[in-house]
């Protein structure tokens, strides 16, 4: 238990994790509630608490009381930090995230690049470029025999279309032409 100012000081220094900017707050916060204090007194009583009062305060102190200090001053130190920085953090955490897009969409082009390449490359499309050219070799081939079976019959242009018309309107009697009257009457 501290007896002083000097031991409260001492008993917030003694925590080696806490830098002094924690302990100047910590001290500070007991130095506020001690002030308190003393107005209390001095209201109360209408006089200022002699030496030994002050001391008994300090000694009855629990360090649990210590210790709330010691976390509100953690907890002002962090929230001055934060709202001191936030301009900062706010452009740090854009650029990061910024980054992180940029790293991704050069890995996704460079995954994409290489799948491409792959696709592409003379080793993979060869065999599949070489099948598809040989199937369409033998499908014209067989369009072309097919094509020239139906034109041997009739050269003209026309013939397909004669060769698809029922067999009824190819056997039709032609039509007698009228007699053809020169003339000079003859």
């Amino acid at each position: 238990m501290p007896a002083s100012d000097r031991d409260v000081y001492r008993h917030f220094y003694a925590r080696s994790d806490d830098p002094p900017e924690i302990v100047a707050l910590a001290y500070a916060g007991y130095a506020s509630e001690k002030y308190e204090w003393f107005a209390h007194v001095e209201a109360r009583t209408g006089r200022a608490p002699s030496p030994e009062e002050v001391d008994r305060w300090i000694a009855d102190l629990p360090d649990s009381r210590l210790e709330s200090h010691r976390q509100d001053a953690i907890d002002l130190f962090d929230l001055a930090c934060k709202a001191y920085m936030a301009a900062d953090i706010d452009k740090a955490v854009a650029a990061a995230r910024d980054d992180a897009i940029v790293r991704e969409v050069r890995a996704s082009n460079e995954a994409l690049a290489a799948r491409l390449q792959t696709a592409t490359s003379f080793g993979s499309t060869f065999i599949a470029n070489l099948f598809i050219g040989v199937i369409a070799s033998f499908a014209f081939s067989l369009l072309v025999i097919v094509a020239s079976l139906i034109f041997a019959r009739d050269p003209s242009p026309f013939a397909l279309y004669r060769s698809l018309q029922p067999a009824a309107t190819q056997s039709r009697p032609p039509i007698p032409s009228a007699p053809v009257v020169k003339p000079d009457g003859g």
